[in-house]
């Protein structure tokens, strides 16, 4: 794997273990590193903190980047509505 591909794949595994409920410490898990060894034997998984702190952060960002660029994109504008 690249080292372009690497957050690819890093948001990847982020997204897997937030969609199906699991502990960051998934990733670490035996059985989950036998499974992605078998599909590619050199791989290298990321510690869970990795995934928990920095790829996390990287991810919340790009999808708060995101957001404000559809927002600011759309042809109707944005409204806010408060209650109280």
């Amino acid at each position: 794997m690249s080292s372009n591909d690497k957050p690819w794949f890093y948001q990847l595994l982020l997204r897997i273990i937030m969609s199906n409920g699991l502990p960051f410490t998934f990733i670490e898990n035996e059985d989950t590193i036998a499974v992605f060894q078998f599909i590619l034997p050199r791989i290298e998984l990321p510690k869970w903190k990795a995934i928990s702190e920095k790829v996390l952060n990287d991810y919340l960002q790009t999808l708060q980047e995101n957001i404000i660029k559809i927002a600011k994109n759309d042809q109707y504008g944005v409204t806010v509505t408060f209650d109280g």
